[in-house]
């Protein structure tokens, strides 16, 4: 067996087990050295999403794991291109969001030389939960170890390859698997939360949530205590629920959280910046997502627990507080109809 031959096999063993974890996208960056990759998965089952720009491309493939809830794969040629990636590993890792990035590279022995596209591409990506390198060679316990990683944790994973110049290679029909189930927490609740259902004006605040939440879980949960509720921007859909408040900035502006004698926090981050003084005072609960600040009580476990207590309701006036919400916006537009806010309410009216 030929050096290109040898290589393209194993090549073709490291695609088919990239593909076994669920992939069914790929994100594709320009460029030439990532040739021989491109190649081999446009014979299989997967969707190739061509992308003229990798500062872009991750975020790209971002927002589709978070539509389809499954990994996406992310190829891109040598050198700069991959650095471009490193804001939406960093995203990825922080989000739990399963982003495989396949970045070519040129053979070992060309490093420290002067080639085109040449860097070092070991441990570009901090955030990843794992990095793999490829060279000839099968990595089946190498890869083993970070997919499990990437499925148990959640979060981005870096696949380095280093190829000679392209060589051709022959069709495979591969038929791709579902991902492995997200990690879940089933754990009882912490001994705060028994007085926090006797609280008499209460306040629920969802984060960003993990990609594994279960959204009817969490309407649920938001039907089920009957107290107001901020939810990020992030979860648009959540922000249907008619208790839910339409401006999270705009509520922190006029209610400090001593206002509430019971804040329930939920989940991760926060576009908001006002919610980490809102929040300071709050008890936090996720399934795996930190608080934004540091909290006396942040506790893992399940979501689905809060439907085991009972929560009195709070006569908060939610219709109230969104109807000034949308006067003062409407305030704003005739006053400065020139300005993006006005420019953007009107649009997406």
């Amino acid at each position: 067996m030929t050096q290109a031959s040898h290589q393209q096999k194993t090549l073709q063993w490291l695609i088919n087990r990239v593909m076994s974890e669920g992939v069914q996208v790929c994100c594709m960056g320009a460029g030439s050295r990532s040739t021989q990759l491109v190649g081999m998965l446009n014979q299989l089952n997967v969707t190739i999403i061509p992308f003229v720009d990798e500062r872009a491309v991750g975020y790209l493939a971002l927002g589709i794991i978070k539509a389809t809830k499954r990994p996406v794969l992310v190829v891109t040629t040598s050198g700069t291109a991959v650095s471009n990636l490193c804001p939406a590993m960093t995203e990825a890792k922080q989000s739990h969001l399963n982003l495989i990035a396949m970045t070519a590279d040129r053979p070992k022995n060309m490093q420290g030389t002067s080639a085109n596209q040449t860097m070092n591409q070991t441990g570009v990506f901090h955030d990843a939960l794992a990095e793999v390198h490829w060279e000839d060679n099968v990595m089946d316990g190498e890869l083993d170890a970070a997919f499990q990683a990437m499925h148990q944790v959640g979060g981005p994973i870096h696949i380095n390859v280093h190829l000679d110049d392209p060589v051709g290679e022959d069709p495979v029909t591969m038929q791709s698997i579902d991902a492995g189930e997200r990690p879940t927490f089933h754990r009882v609740l912490p001994d705060e939360m028994p007085s926090m259902p006797n609280a008499r004006n209460g306040i629920l605040c969802i984060g960003q949530l993990e990609p594994w939440v279960d959204m009817a879980v969490m309407w649920k949960i938001m039907d089920h205590i009957p107290w107001p509720i901020l939810v990020d921007a992030s979860n648009a859909p959540l922000k249907n629920h008619p208790r839910a408040i339409h401006s999270v900035d705009g509520f922190c502006g006029c209610h400090p959280a001593s206002e509430f004698d019971g804040v329930l926090y939920l989940g991760g981050r926060w576009v908001s910046k006002k919610m980490t003084v809102f929040l300071k005072e709050a008890i936090h609960i996720s399934e795996g997502a930190r608080p934004i600040i540091h909290l006396k009580a942040s506790h893992q476990t399940a979501y689905q627990g809060l439907l085991n207590h009972a929560f009195q309701e709070h006569e908060f006036d939610v219709n109230h507080e969104n109807g000034m919400g949308k006067q003062a916006l409407h305030d704003v537009k005739n006053a400065h109809p020139t300005s993006d806010m006005a420019y953007i309410s009107t649009t997406f009216d």
